[in-house]
């Protein structure tokens, strides 16, 4: 990791923490270490990615996203590229409500709205 990805940490914290505690930068690593996700930076943005198989089809799905989102839209096409060379047809992603208009206007659809509720006593 270079000295301008560590600067993205961060960001990619900030996306972990949006998440609601379901993973750590530790476990992060683990997963790349692994290679059941990928790492893709810019300098301005770094994206993590994974591949989801599901019965009909497999999809790459852009678990994190950090930094500046232009930056990020930039790595789109490089990630879709690789992902259709894995045999991925579809990409996935939740964000901020404020990415729609920059997706949209990218070809991505918003199908439904995402919900949480903590089952906690």
């Amino acid at each position: 990791m270079s000295d301008a990805d560590e600067l993205l940490l961060p960001d990619l914290q900030a996306a972990l923490d949006l998440c609601g505690g379901t993973h750590e930068l530790a476990d992060v690593a683990q997963a790349l270490r692994m290679g059941k996700a990928q790492y893709w930076s810019n300098g301005g943005a770094a994206i993590v990615t994974e591949l989801l198989q599901f019965p009909q089809l497999r999809t790459v799905n852009y678990w994190l996203v950090g930094g500046e989102l232009r930056s990020a839209l930039a790595l789109s096409p490089r990630i879709e590229d690789w992902a259709r060379e894995q045999g991925c047809v579809r990409a996935v992603a939740l964000g901020r409500k404020g990415w729609a208009p920059h997706l949209i206007e990218r070809g991505w659809s918003a199908p439904a709205t995402g919900y949480r509720k903590e089952l906690l006593s």
